[in-house]
């Protein structure tokens, strides 16, 4: 989850979907794994929870039925959120805006989910 325009609309798209179907919400964000081991700190899950936090945060006013947890994994993004998926109903991907052409109409992490994930 990002900061993107689409990432807030997949963040609210996720949050009522959750609610019609009586489902608890789990909001991802997958770091890449670092070039370098000692850049793999504590620091640096904190960097992303907290943008993370704020994507979710003020949704349990609207939907106190919806229970959110947060997780920041580590990792590949397609292998990681297919993971996830496979105990899930469905996957709910923002795009960031960043990488890819002008013109393109899916982020390589959702073309890979295509392929790799067990759920819609």
């Amino acid at each position: 989850m990002g900061g993107s325009e689409q990432s807030r609309a997949a963040v609210a798209f996720a949050v009522r979907e959750a609610s019609l179907r009586d489902a608890r919400l789990r909001a991802v964000w997958v770091r890449p794994r670092p070039l370098l081991a000692h850049e793999d700190t504590g620091t640096g899950l904190s960097e992303r929870r907290r943008p993370l936090a704020e994507s979710v945060a003020g949704w349990s006013e609207h939907h106190p039925d919806v229970p959110v947890l947060q997780d920041v994994l580590r990792g590949h993004p397609v292998e990681q959120l297919a993971l996830a998926g496979r105990e899930s109903l469905a996957l709910v991907v923002g795009r960031t805006g960043r990488g890819g052409h002008t013109g393109m109409r899916l982020g390589s992490t959702l073309h890979g989910l295509l392929h790799h994930a067990d759920c819609p």
